[in-house]
């Protein structure tokens, strides 16, 4: 089987960061893979990029200045043609959409993935969410949902229509030896022994990272060495900057940009924090839990199904003072973080490993392809 996956971008994220993991699962399978990313590869995570390369998955980038560019469309549109996969999964909303349309002219299959349970309120993303909804109920034969709250908050807009779902997974990350531990929070802290609180993700509106900049300017007070490091870049950096000064936190939280040792990093630190304001099921939650991290998250999307009890503490989106009482809580007891850390990689490796959640997506493809190929509206 040749299955053709299509990502908007291979940016930080954790739909990217799931061709990786797709990419790896499927060298000990027959089935064959290639990935086309719908941006520049100079926009691209070198990690990323870098990590598919060695699993030999062929990778194809076609850039496109809007939406509905008709030169990408048509070079899309050319390359799935020459490829003649039996599947084409699509990710996020421009591949989505595109794919959809490709798979419908072509005849092809199309399994679409949604990955969150909300979208900005920007116009322009409105129009692309309810092309996106077009696309998903007329050209997609599965759609498919990375969590069951996830689906739950898609089934309106597409009248009911079935939605498979199969949760993210991830492979387990090994812990560092003591001392290049101590080196890499030597290096972001510049003193080994302070807490380090992680955190990874676009620096958008979505994340909430304005929110945690407010709770670390409360828990200093209590926690005044503790820092916060986020990996990631994004459009939102300039002010963030500007709000991480205005509050005096500039010594306690970090902003390092785009990281290829999002791993290390996870396993160097002390706790992982998400204070996102909306989600599907991260994948940069799981990576922390995998790394045997405790969690202090928000309780949104399928969040609440993975930062189970005694795993780690969950507390409102948008609040604060509620997000720096559940670091104080955190930072403050030992046992208590050591006990969540254990739970926490335990229960990633019981419910989200990497095997399972490979069989059941080879089983969707395998299904999909037999259920007959979508009926073309082009013939080439």
């Amino acid at each position: 089987m040749h299955v053709v996956q299509i990502v908007d971008s291979l940016r930080v994220g954790g739909a990217e960061r799931l061709q990786v993991t797709l990419a790896r699962a499927l060298e000990h399978y027959p089935t064959r893979l290639t990935i086309i990313v719908l941006s520049d590869q100079d926009r691209s995570h070198p990690a990323f990029v870098s990590e598919l390369k060695d699993t030999g998955a062929p990778i194809h980038f076609l850039p496109g200045f809007t939406l509905l560019a008709p030169g990408r469309f048509w070079r899309l549109l050319r390359l799935v043609r020459k490829l003649k996969p039996d599947i084409l999964h699509t990710h996020l909303t421009t591949s989505n959409i595109l794919g959809s349309m490709v798979g419908r002219l072509l005849g092809i299959p199309v399994i679409t993935t949604l990955h969150n349970t909300a979208f900005a309120s920007k116009n322009d993303r409105q129009i692309r969410v309810r092309l996106e909804t077009l696309a998903l109920r007329h050209g997609a034969q599965k759609v498919l949902a990375v969590g069951p709250i996830v689906a739950d908050a898609h089934r309106e807009r597409l009248s009911n229509q079935e939605i498979v779902t199969i949760p993210n997974a991830v492979p387990l990350i090994d812990p560092l030896p003591d001392a290049e531990r101590d080196a890499l929070r030597q290096s972001i802290t510049g003193d080994a022994v302070k807490p380090l609180l992680f955190s990874a993700g676009r620096l958008s509106e979505q994340k909430g990272y304005s929110v945690l900049v407010d709770a670390i300017a409360q828990l200093r007070e209590k926690h005044p060495d503790a820092v916060v490091a986020i990996a990631g870049q994004g459009e939102l950096r300039e002010e963030l900057e500007q709000q991480i000064t205005a509050k005096g936190v500039g010594s306690n939280i970090l902003l390092l940009g785009v990281r290829d040792d999002i791993p290390k990093l996870a396993a160097a630190s002390d706790l992982f924090v998400s204070s996102s304001l909306w989600e599907g099921l991260p994948v940069a939650v799981l990576e922390a839990m995998s790394a045997g991290l405790p969690i202090v998250a928000t309780r949104v999307g399928d969040v609440p199904r993975v930062v189970v009890e005694g795993t780690g503490l969950l507390v409102e989106p948008g609040d604060p003072t509620a997000l720096a009482g559940a670091l104080d809580t955190m930072l403050s007891d030992a046992d208590f973080r050591a006990s969540c850390a254990r739970n926490a990689r335990e229960f990633v490796r019981r419910e989200h490993n990497t095997d399972d959640w490979i069989a059941r997506l080879l089983a969707l493809y395998e299904n999909t392809s037999k259920s007959g190929r979508a009926l073309s509206t082009l013939e080439i």
